[in-house]
């Protein structure tokens, strides 16, 4: 009879580990889900202008965001040609990238219109970093212009839009729960499983240790 409850207890506590471990490998794979690169949209233009010759520029936009987590958008703006027209010989001094970033229902930093100055061969990377409000999506635009400045003085009749595209990014919103509480959760989920399984081998040794016991008392 004791080898019999024995046995019952051993297939209890192999059930319940089975059970652990099936929730220990779900909960690492929403872990390893939810820390996933999002996929991007990426534009891509040929930018061409007599001040400024032929740049290639590269958009990156995440597609999808998780509510409460950071994501980023990259910018790359490299020059392919030089300009040959007489114009890039004029008086002009300095020759601005201006770009209007805007995320509606959304944090982006840095905030407002960006200006960084165009010098000849010299690649610009930029990056904005954003996170979503409690919405279920979140429209965008970006306005890229080239803005000459002639000596001392800048006329914004001389600012040229070059580039414009609007977009909306996808909200991953689960129970208004932001995402540092879901890892929160996640982790916490795993360390509690993670000690229910080292408490069931535990158990499950006792086990090991009661039958040896039974054997012994028997063959006596």
């Amino acid at each position: 009879m004791r080898l019999e409850g024995y046995n019952g207890g051993m297939r209890k506590w192999k059930i319940f580990n089975n059970i652990l471990l099936t929730l220990m490998i779900f909960t690492i794979f929403l872990l390893i889900l939810v820390h996933l690169p999002p996929k991007r949209t990426i534009f891509q233009s040929k930018i061409t202008n007599d001040l400024i010759g032929t740049y290639d520029l590269q958009v990156s936009i995440p597609q999808v965001i998780w509510f409460g987590k950071n994501e980023k958008i990259f910018l790359e703006f490299s020059q392919i040609l030089t300009s040959e027209s007489p114009n890039s010989a004029t008086k002009t001094e300095l020759v601005n990238l201006e770009i209007d970033l805007i995320l509606t229902g959304g944090n982006i930093r840095p905030q407002g219109i960006l200006v960084t100055q165009l010098i000849p061969n010299d690649e610009i990377k930029l990056d904005w970093k954003i996170s979503a409000e409690n919405y279920d999506e979140i429209p965008g635009s970006i306005r890229i212009s080239i803005n000459p400045t002639y000596g001392s003085h800048s006329s914004n009749l001389e600012r040229e839009l070059v580039f414009s595209k609007d977009f909306s990014v996808k909200v991953i919103n689960f129970l208004n729960i932001r995402f540092n509480w879901i890892q929160t959760i996640l982790f916490s989920q795993i360390l509690i499983i993670g000690g229910l399984f080292l408490y069931s081998n535990f158990k499950k040794k006792n086990h090991n240790e009661e039958k040896i016991t039974i054997i012994i008392n028997n063959n006596s």
